[in-house]
């Protein structure tokens, strides 16, 4: 092995018999000294790169203290003197240690400074002997470690402060992160009201942000609602950027050596540590494994390119730089593929190869190649708007509607061929079935019809002989006997009228003689009543052999890629096929999805509308939310249904021209953001080209009154 290859190495806290998270990490200036808190945790651990190991200097959890031990919460290293090191505790209590390398290590100074727990702390950039806490108790406090029993400053919030820092460049503000998502910025000289804010800045909670080293004023925030937003701390109206995460973000701090790279680890669910750029937003440029729960706190070491790593897990693990994995390095370097307009493009990595596109040199287009080889159509946006306008998907007879759709698509032999086969195989399949089976005539319904006395469920049939003694028929006999009438309803009647046949008392009566012959004559056809039921099931295999058929072409066409002509067949035939819903969704969504691609939403609207699958002619009713944004406060909603901002208590949509609140329909500009109730915006843009409020948008086309309908 390469004695110049570096490997990551490691130390475990835990106690010998349970696992002690680890909450916080922190570093002296020089990155030779730990300081890692946790559950039961506080240790000054050394670290050693050239031997590649971590040696524990000093357990500060057995010097003596004068309140309670409590889980360490977040541990920092005062930036302007290398003895200092400040740790929260779960109570509300700070500690300030004069490390003093390490084994000579003592309690400074101890205070309890919050009712509630402490989230973050941070010492002033410039002042050795000043620091600022947030705590759940939505107060932050400034404290002089000459004077810790009262704050210099105390500042009060609506909600729990999950982070505060100073700003780097300009000292006397400091910018705090709220658990309602919002971010405050304030001055310590003049802090009863903020200098600027953004109350939703995230749409959940804020858990850590972090400065740029070499560029004071940008701020990375991370929050549960899994983004990344950079912000330029002179304007929160905007952030400048944002980073789509996996998962909640627990940790977010800057690459002290990159202005560009941010490193993220997760809340919950990853246990990586994550490198992100913030010029290439859709991926990380690095992954740090090794731990086996979260991380939760990272520092670096600029000089020798280490990172070192802080977890629930209680290791701390350092990575040499070079072992990160990029994922980028394993993805197929090499492309092909056409867009919406048929323009192919492929990528490669042969530089002899000159491009097409001179503004990357990895990337060729080649435009309007023919969609396909001996096709009329330029692109299939045109052959979708073509077949869309001349398919017919009415409730007529379907017959008609195969045979019409079938000469509209005559450009496309093998789908006319469909359209023209689909009526064959249901004409078929149709004379069987019109083919009734004579036993299909109730002959108990027509006995009670004409009697008007018979009960089937009470009455039995008997037979009735010269004594005039009455017989019960057996099961087999009445079975036959019905059987014959049902056959024979003609025969039924003229036997009523000779009266064969009488009822007394809700009793049918049978001359034995009579029944007799009768039995005869049915034993005689009881095989052809068995060829009629063969030929029943037979009736019923035919109709099963064709459904599957017709949908398996259905599903066939769909595969190739004739999604269109393969869902209109499925709106014509469904009242006939029962074509398996789970298919139905599959192909429906597709489509409507192909049309919206396409820009075609009025087509894609109706196709929703008309489907005869509920699940997707309901999907327009269900699953459309609108939130909306607060006038005064900015704040978003958290739901369609409110109607009063959370923050600021006041009415979210007001209508500019009556000033009254709109819970109604609503008409509004989307680029200036103004609006109102439909009525009286409508009538207001009839005579006014200007938006009602005054801010001299021109939010609609008057030479066209319909663009408001």
């Amino acid at each position: 092995m390469d004695q110049n290859i570096r490997m990551k190495f490691a130390i475990n806290l835990n106690p010998p018999t349970t696992t002690s998270p680890l909450s916080s990490l922190a570093c002296d200036p020089e990155c030779r000294m730990l300081a890692v808190g946790g559950r039961d945790t506080l240790n000054l651990v050394e670290v050693n790169f050239r031997d590649e190991k971590f040696s524990i200097k000093k357990n500060l959890r057995k010097i003596k203290l004068d309140f309670p031990r409590q889980n360490t919460v977040y541990l920092e290293w005062n930036p302007n003197d290398n003895n200092l090191l400040a740790s929260a505790a779960l109570g509300g209590f700070i500690s300030v240690w004069d490390v003093n390398q390490g084994t000579n290590a003592y309690l400074n100074k101890a205070f309890i400074t919050h009712n509630q727990a402490i989230n973050k702390i941070n010492w002033h950039p410039k002042e050795p002997n000043c620091l600022v806490s947030g705590s759940h108790d939505c107060t932050v406090k400034i404290w002089e470690l000459q004077e810790t029993s009262e704050p210099t400053c105390i500042i009060k919030l609506n909600s729990s402060v999950r982070d505060v820092k100073f700003v780097p460049s300009n000292s006397d503000y400091l910018v705090c992160a709220l658990e309602s998502g919002g971010l405050e910025l304030y001055d310590r000289r003049n802090h009863s009201k903020a200098v600027s804010s953004s109350p939703s800045a995230h749409r959940k909670a804020i858990l850590t942000m972090d400065f740029n080293s070499m560029k004071p004023n940008l701020l990375a925030t991370g929050s549960i609602d899994k983004e990344i937003k950079i912000w330029d701390i002179t304007n929160f109206d905007k952030e400048l950027y944002k980073l789509k995460y996996l998962s909640g973000v627990g940790f977010a701090k800057w690459k002290p050596d990159d202005e560009e790279t941010i490193c993220v680890s997760s809340y919950s669910g990853d246990n990586s540590l994550s490198l992100w750029n913030t010029n290439k937003k859709h991926y990380p440029i690095g992954i740090l494994r090794g731990h086996k729960d979260v991380v939760t706190a990272c520092v670096y070491e600029p000089k020798l390119n280490y990172i070192i790593t802080a977890s629930k897990d209680g290791y701390v693990i350092c990575h040499p730089g070079e072992g990160v994995y990029n994922p980028m390095n394993y993805c197929n370097k090499y492309g092909l593929s056409f867009d919406s307009d048929s323009t192919l493009a492929f990528t490669f990595n042969n530089q002899k190869h000159k491009p097409l596109d001179k503004r990357d040199r990895n990337i060729c287009l080649v435009s309007k190649l023919n969609y396909f080889l001996g096709s009329k159509f330029t692109t299939m946006k045109d052959e979708i708007n073509y077949y869309s306008e001349r398919y017919k998907r009415t409730r007529e007879d379907p017959h008609e509607i195969c045979e019409y759709n079938s000469e509209a698509s005559r450009d496309k032999s093998f789908v006319s061929k469909i359209w023209k086969d689909i009526p064959m195989a249901l004409k078929e399949m149709t004379a069987e079935r019109d083919n009734p089976n004579p036993s299909s005539v109730n002959f108990a319904q027509f006995l009670k019809v004409n009697s008007k006395v018979y009960d089937q469920d009470n009455s039995p049939i008997a037979t009735k002989d010269s004594k005039g003694s009455k017989n019960l028929l057996t099961n087999h006999d009445l079975n036959y006997l019905i059987g014959y009438y049902e056959k024979h309803p003609e025969q039924f009647k003229s036997d009523w009228n000779e009266k064969q046949i009488a009822i007394k008392d809700g009793t049918i009566y049978i001359k034995p003689q009579f029944l007799n012959d009768v039995l005869r004559m049915i034993a005689e056809s009881s095989k052809s009543l068995e060829r009629t039921d063969s030929k029943q099931q037979d009736i019923k295999k035919i109709e099963k052999l064709t459904f599957d058929s017709i949908t398996k072409t259905v599903q066939e066409l769909v595969n190739v890629g004739e999604l269109q002509s393969a869902y209109f067949i499925y709106l014509v035939l469904h009242e006939k096929i029962p074509f398996p819903e789970s298919s139905v969704k599959v192909w429906a969504q597709s489509y409507i999805e192909l049309l919206r691609t396409y820009q075609f939403y009025q087509e894609s609207n109706e196709i929703i509308k008309s489907c005869p699958l509920p699940i997707i002619s309901d999907g327009n009713k269900k699953s459309t939310t609108f939130l909306a944004r607060c006038g005064k406060c900015r704040k978003i909603t958290e739901s369609d249904s409110e109607y009063i901002c959370s923050n600021c208590k006041d009415f979210i949509s007001v209508c500019t021209i009556c000033k009254l609140p709109v819970k109604g329909l609503m008409l509004w500009c989307q680029v200036c953001g103004h609006g109102g109730h439909y009525k009286e915006v409508y009538e207001w843009f009839l005579n006014n080209s200007e938006c009602a409020s005054g801010c001299s948008h021109k939010c609609f086309n008057i030479k066209n009154k319909n663009n408001i309908k």
